[in-house]
């Protein structure tokens, strides 16, 4: 089975377009019977009030941690590359031999 994590612009969008975009793309892949690692799902991404205690660096090393237990990337949406952490998520991928599930 393959362990897929999700990356995509987040930044920048309102946070109800985006969490949408992720949980139909989730709920896709798992039709297919991945394991899919959603970060709009993370305990930091559901309460902005922890968000804003963490920060953006931290928020975005556990995704890269969680990103490394993982198999496949997909990215989600065509506006992915607008975004510093997806661009940065799939480089480290890339450099980690995570493949990309198109």
């Amino acid at each position: 089975m393959k362990k897929v994590y999700l990356s995509g612009r987040m930044s920048g969008l309102p946070e109800h377009f985006w969490r949408v975009r992720f949980a139909i793309k989730a709920d896709w892949l798992r039709t297919f019977g991945h394991d899919v690692v959603n970060p709009a799902n993370t305990v930091i991404a559901k309460h902005q009030w922890l968000y804003r205690i963490v920060g953006y660096r931290l928020t975005l090393a556990y995704d890269l941690w969680l990103l490394r237990h993982c198999t496949h990337i997909h990215m989600v949406g065509d506006d992915w590359q607008q975004s510093k952490g997806a661009r940065l998520e799939r480089m480290k991928a890339r450099q980690w031999g995570i493949k990309e599930l198109k």
